[in-house]
């Protein structure tokens, strides 16, 4: 008999269209999450919008997902300029499930958007524009290539090494870590890139691992498969 995959939760994106009311909306979840999960042994299950405690229960982890912007309300900012893009449907079915996930205690992995929600979660703060907010910053978006340091006694020193080169597709970051966040990697310029809980089983990683992975990885990406991989087997408690 085989195994029972980890049944891994990934919270998807809002899509919303002009000519349909605002209750009337696709929920979008990139096919490279599912396949990266699904590659490492897991069983990836979209977090549609319904009963989150029930969800949780039969959940053995959870993937917070890329996309826009949380709300600066939730860490007493306001908006800085005109390229912060929120979606308060999202901010708030992510904010509860994540409170249920660590509640119980679930694997909690959260990519580029994901790590921002975690801190935010903990009570954290964003740089909402890098740019703006960190005019020598590297660049960090669009897709560019740039390395990372990770330091010692972390989850990613162990999986990628003391440096890695990771891709970058966002222009917020973490700025104060959260409640219990210890900050486990930064790029050249001092822009975290990657935190971890000092006791719960949470780990954000700023760039997109799913996108440098089996057949999505671009030439000179080192492979990211192995994250994933970790972060399963945490999820079916094999580690």
């Amino acid at each position: 008999m085989d195994a029972v995959k980890p049944l891994i939760l990934v919270t998807p994106s809002y899509v919303y269209t002009d000519h349909l009311p605002l209750n009337d909306f696709a929920f979008r979840v990139n096919s490279t999450y599912a396949a990266a999960l699904t590659a490492a042994g897991a069983l990836p299950v979209t977090a549609l919008e319904t009963d989150y405690e029930a969800l949780v229960r039969r959940a053995d982890g959870v993937l917070f997902a890329g996309g826009v912007d949380i709300d600066p309300k939730y860490y007493g900012e306001e908006k800085v300029n005109g390229t912060v893009e929120v979606c308060p449907a999202r901010d708030e079915m992510e904010l509860e499930l994540f409170a249920l996930a660590a509640a119980r205690g679930l694997p909690v992995l959260g990519i580029c958007r994901g790590i921002q929600l975690i801190n935010v979660a903990l009570g954290g703060s964003l740089w909402q524009d890098i740019p703006a907010q960190l005019p020598g910053a590297l660049v960090h978006g669009g897709g560019a290539v740039h390395e990372v340091r990770t330091e010692e006694d972390s989850v990613v020193r162990r999986v990628f090494g003391e440096r890695i080169r990771t891709n970058s597709y966002h222009h917020q970051a973490v700025r104060e870590p959260g409640r219990g966040l210890r900050v486990t990697a930064r790029s050249a310029d001092g822009v975290i890139e990657a935190v971890e809980h000092e006791s719960l089983p949470i780990l954000g990683l700023q760039w997109h691992p799913e996108r440098m992975t089996g057949t999505f990885r671009p030439e000179g990406v080192d492979e990211m498969a192995e994250v994933f991989r970790v972060f399963v087997r945490c999820c079916a408690r094999e580690e």
